[in-house]
């Protein structure tokens, strides 16, 4: 067989590769050079690869912690536009005169509202009194707030006098004891009717009946009775202890703040009771058999806005009893038969 002809271009080719010779391999170390420098090459476009990815993923990560802080902030913005009702713990019984009632909006300023008939109270409210005064019920109790009173509610069976005078009367209603906070120390009590004051002076506790017990801190608790009256300083250290009458002028406040009492179908026994627990008097029958006579008399009318005076110039004109008040005593006495009459 005859071997096929070359161009001209394949005997170049065989010139050039005769005369080029045979190629030398690279010397060890430039061929590790080589190879850390690819390698190095490599691990870059890796870690170039993973930074891409890591911003993308902070990026994400932004955007999400940014709308949930809206969402957060949306959220708290709902809770102090509109707080959860708080619990009520008091309804007003009687106003006269000038009395606020404040609620603390946090952000947004106390809310003020002039204290009405009827109203309810909640927890935290605090009952504020300039030339007026104010009688609540709480837990089962009377309390009355004197002209320049502030009384905070802070729940249930607990308040805090910060300044001026209440009354209490515990006996009215069954219910749990009411502590009040002053800056003495914690007074509850046994059920009673006492009076406490904060001023420049100190803290004084006054006790009509029952008796009271003052814990002042770190100090030895102090008990009260009837008839007696303490002055504590700031620490709660007793400055004065003296014997107090339970009726007469500087009870004169509670009675005129008293909640109204409704003879409609009541008995003349009870107006007498009344009368006398709001005075601080004790009743006398004479005879005695008079009393149980006064439990079946039963009085129609009312007596709303009459002083204890008139009230019981009116029983009196209407039922036929005398009644005669002296050191404290209500004495009753039938001068013809007492029946059923309206006032």
């Amino acid at each position: 067989m005859s071997r096929p002809e070359r161009s001209d271009e394949q005997d170049s080719i065989a010139r050039l590769l005769r005369l080029a010779g045979e190629r030398s391999l690279p010397r060890e170390p430039a061929m590790n050079e080589a190879r850390v420098q690819a390698q190095a090459a490599w691990q870059s476009m890796l870690a170039s690869q993973r930074l891409v990815h890591r911003r993308r993923a902070i990026r994400v990560f932004l955007y999400a912690a940014a709308a949930a802080g809206v969402a957060a902030a949306a959220l708290v913005f709902t809770d102090f536009s509109r707080p959860a009702a708080p619990a009520t713990v008091a309804q007003v019984q009687r106003v006269e005169g000038d009395a606020q009632a404040l609620r603390d909006r946090f952000l947004f300023g106390d809310e003020r509202i002039a204290v009405a008939g009827n109203m309810l109270l909640h927890t935290d409210a605090v009952l504020v009194t300039g030339q007026g005064r104010v009688a609540i019920s709480l837990t089962g109790s009377s309390v009355r707030l004197a002209e320049r009173t502030r009384l905070r509610l802070d729940r249930a069976g607990l308040v805090e006098l910060e300044h001026g005078s209440v009354y209490v009367d515990a006996g009215v209603l069954p219910g749990p004891a009411l502590r009040v906070l002053t800056p003495a120390g914690v007074v509850t009590h046994t059920g009673t009717q006492f009076q406490i004051d904060v001023d420049a002076r100190g803290t004084g506790v006054r006790v009509r009946e029952g008796s009271v017990r003052i814990e002042p801190g770190t100090l030895a608790p102090i008990e009260v009775a009837a008839g007696e009256a303490v002055r504590l300083s700031g620490s709660g250290q007793v400055l004065v202890r003296e014997s107090v009458p339970t009726f007469g002028t500087q009870w004169e406040w509670v009675t005129a703040i008293a909640p109204a009492f409704g003879i409609e179908n009541r008995s003349l026994g009870e107006f007498l009771a009344w009368m006398a627990r709001e005075q601080g008097w004790r009743l006398r029958f004479e005879p005695e058999t008079l009393e149980a006579s006064a439990s079946r008399t039963v009085l129609h009318g009312s007596i709303e806005g009459l002083t204890a005076e008139a009230a019981l110039d009116r029983v009196s004109t209407i039922t036929g009893l005398s009644f005669a008040l002296e050191a404290g005593v209500l004495t009753v006495k039938e001068t013809v038969q007492a029946e059923a009459r309206e006032l």
